[in-house]
């Protein structure tokens, strides 16, 4: 059997190690030309009845190799040519499938929003937040125990509770104490007199890096929540909800 054609089997029937299904998967986004011949195995093995594949395979081999090979008579193309009509269309149904397929999952998708959006904070010193902004350097040099003793002090003036949730939440994901930073996120969400209140979006970030139970389905309530009442966040949650 035809070398590339026998690797392509081996990958439909389980043969491949989970490395080299990883492999094969890459190899069919970044070289057309091959998911191109994966989609040729396809649509031919549609075509052949199960007991016909298995019985012929061999004589298959030969005729994929003719039909690949450079100088291919012309009689055989138009032979062939049923077969490179449907290729070209289940070429685009395949690589929708390996595009599904290689979705970022929920915690993949919450650890690049951590990195894109804190890996540093803003920092406006003035006023009686001072403090406040000493805790986000602390954050900023990678400071961690510090910036939570700094916000956890500062949790005992009633006016700045919300915003100490908001990146003692922040300070947890970063640092992978998810339960933690669930419940400060939670906390912040209870706050009705916030003017734009990303507590429910954040706690839905929070979830779906921790992935536990039933993170997920909570995660999702959470995102049409922020979708339905506008809430900051609702624009990446408009994005995530059909991939959860």
């Amino acid at each position: 059997m035809n070398e590339t054609l026998a690797y392509i089997d081996d990958y439909f029937t389980g043969k491949l190690s989970n490395a080299d299904k990883n492999l094969f998967e890459k190899r069919c986004v970044d070289d057309p030309d091959f998911a191109a011949e994966v989609s040729f195995y396809l649509v031919s093995r549609e075509q052949l009845k199960a007991e016909l594949f298995r019985h012929k395979k061999q004589e298959f081999g030969n005729l994929y190799s003719e039909l690949v090979a450079k100088n291919r008579p012309r009689s055989l193309v138009r032979k062939m040519a049923p077969y490179i009509i449907a290729i070209a269309a289940s070429l685009l149904l395949f690589m929708t499938w390996i595009t599904f397929f290689n979705q970022p999952s929920p915690d993949q998708l919450a650890n690049t929003y951590i990195e894109e959006h804190w890996s540093t904070l803003s920092i406006t010193m003035g006023g009686e937040q001072d403090s406040l902004q000493l805790g986000i350097a602390a954050y900023n040099n990678n400071e961690y125990e510090k910036a939570e003793d700094i916000f956890q002090a500062l949790e005992q003036h009633e006016y700045l509770r919300p915003e100490t949730s908001k990146y003692l939440g922040i300070l947890y994901l970063k640092i992978d104490k998810n339960d933690q930073a669930i419940e400060q996120f939670d906390k912040l969400s209870g706050y009705t007199n916030l003017y734009a209140n990303p507590g429910k979006f954040y706690g839905a970030v929070a979830r779906m890096k921790r992935s536990a139970s039933d993170d997920i389905e909570v995660a999702k309530k959470l995102l049409h929540e922020v979708i339905d009442q506008q809430l900051p966040g609702y624009k990446e949650a408009s994005l995530w909800i059909n991939r959860l």
